[in-house]
Formats: structure tokens, sequence, C-alpha cells
């Protein structure tokens, strides 16, 4: 592995701007944008990679693959962001938040190769980790001395899928390789799912009597062993 001459530290940027309105004595609804920025984020290229158009052949044929480190990545994330917390009735309290965000970038991090190293800047697109939107809810409603009940909801968005070949079409020992014209994480992954209920009634346990019956017990033997002495 070599390093590019123009290697630098990454570095990110992360900035916001948020409102927030008290509803009830105890709850209140916020908004808040998010943005952040990734610079000079490290990834890897092939610089003996076999050169366009033909990929016949490595430049250098005395060795193979050459990875270089560059610092040339970026990120770009914005982030809307909907709450609601607090207790707006007795019975009821908790909080939710949905986000609606999107996150683009052209590299995944330092052992990143693009699907072509004489044109990394195609990889632009969506992060790897990008889900579109996301709603979190955390519940407790209580009915008083009879029960509690508590819920924890998450439903999220699939994370983006990357279409590739299955094949080294550029001959740089990568099967990374997209059909033409198709971008990166073109493709539209899973959701995710998932639901805790709980369920509790909690019960006190007075054991004063346990006390008051001891000392009962304790004096009537005590009777006894004076009435017989």
């Amino acid at each position: 592995m070599t390093l590019d001459p123009r290697v630098i530290i990454p570095y990110s940027i992360q900035y916001g701007i948020g409102i927030e309105r008290q509803l009830t004595a105890n709850s209140s609804v916020a908004a808040n944008y998010v943005g952040t920025r990734g610079i000079d984020l490290f990834r890897s290229v092939d610089v003996n990679a076999p050169a366009p158009p033909t990929y016949a052949a490595r430049p250098n044929p005395n060795v193979g693959q050459q990875r270089q480190l560059q610092s040339d990545g970026y990120l770009k994330s914005n982030a809307l962001e909907l709450s609601f917390r607090g207790s707006p009735t007795r019975f009821l309290s908790g909080q939710a938040q949905y986000t609606l965000g999107k996150t683009y970038n052209n590299t995944s991090g330092i052992t990143y190769f693009p699907a072509n190293s004489y044109l990394p800047s195609a990889d632009w697109s969506r992060s790897d980790n990008d889900r579109r939107h996301k709603f979190d809810l955390l519940g407790m409603i209580s009915a008083g001395k009879w029960f509690d009940f508590g819920t924890a909801l998450s439903l999220y968005s699939g994370k983006p899928v990357n279409v590739t070949t299955g094949n080294d079409d550029n001959h740089d020992s990568l099967p990374l390789d997209r059909p033409i014209g198709v971008p990166r994480n073109t493709l539209h992954g899973p959701g995710y799912i998932n639901l805790d209920l709980n369920l509790s009634h909690t019960v006190i346990a007075d054991e004063s009597w346990k006390g008051r019956t001891n000392c009962d017990s304790g004096g009537q033997l005590l009777q006894r062993v004076e009435s017989r002495e």
C-alpha cells in the first residue's frame, strides 16, 4: 500500500437548528434540522488498474494491484427530526421521534475501492447506511394500581443495495463492477421493524404483620413460662 502525497486527516462538521414548543406542563414537541459533512474521507484506489477503454492490461505488468490510500472522499447528510416527549395525561407518558433523512457519499471507509479506480467520482450515491425514514416510540400507559403497559417500537425503511454484475469486467481483480449506467446503491433493501411489549403489576408486600405475630407469639410463650413457674 502507498499513500497519496496529498493525503490528510479526515474531519467532519455537524450543525443544526431547532425549535421546541411546550404543549402542556409536562409535554413538548420539537423540530430539528441536522446537517453533517464528512471532508477528506479515506478511500483506496488501485493506481495500477487496467486502463480504459479496453482494460486489457495493467500499466505496470510486473506488479498486480497497487493500492493507494487517498483522502478524497466526501459525505453529505441532511435530516429533519420531529419529536414529542412528556406526559400529556396522568395515564400516558413517553416519547416519539420521526426522522426524514438523506445521506450521500462516495466512500465507505479506508478499505473501500470504487468500481472504477479511474473514475471514483462515479460512486457518489446513497451511503451504505442511509435510511430515508426512521420512527421510534417509547410509551407507558399506567392504569393506577392495576397495571403498567409499556411499548418500544422501531420502524425503519430499508438500507440501499448495490447492484453489481458479479464479474471483474475491468480486470482489476475486484468484482465490484456495476452494469453500465447503474449508479451505486440504487435498490432498496428490506425495512426493519422491532416491537417490544411489557405488562407489569406492582404488588406491595407489607411485612409489618410478621413483627406483630412474632411479638404476640413471644408474649404468649412468656406468659406460659411464668404460669408454670
